[in-house]
């Protein structure tokens, strides 16, 4: 009876031994979005907002001298502030923003500016109205 005892014991204690007693991990998905894909600025130069969603660190980078960033990296959620030269060219002008985090998938913003005859077009409509 008491080796029949200790036999059961000792399979008790491997049953409970082998048990895996691990924590699951707890895996948060990053992510990154933005609150535009497309930006339109007139002849003049402006600047205006734009919202990086992410929980992760991203970097901003342009296809163009003209178009400035405000910050050209940083992490999780933030908001950046894009300004545009003023355009004195006959003709729009484009240019691409690119929001970039880790592996994940390249954001491409499309920011589209007026030609400069569009700004002396609207002005000149202006002074006719008055």
């Amino acid at each position: 009876m008491a080796k029949i005892i200790n036999l059961l014991f000792f399979m008790f204690m491997f049953v409970l031994g082998s048990c895996n007693n691990d924590v699951p991990e707890i895996t948060i998905e990053k992510f990154i979005e933005t609150s535009e894909h497309t930006i339109l600025f007139d002849a003049n130069g402006e600047s205006k907002e734009l919202f990086i969603y992410s929980n992760t660190e991203w970097k901003v980078t342009s296809s163009a001298t003209w178009c400035n960033v405000s910050a050209a990296q940083g992490a999780d959620t933030a908001q950046v502030v894009i300004a545009v030269d003023k355009n004195i060219l006959a003709e729009n002008r484009n240019a691409e923003l690119w929001v970039e985090a880790e592996t994940l998938q390249k954001i491409t913003i499309e920011i589209r500016q007026s030609a400069a005859d569009s700004l002396a077009n609207n002005e000149e409509e202006e002074e006719e109205e008055e």
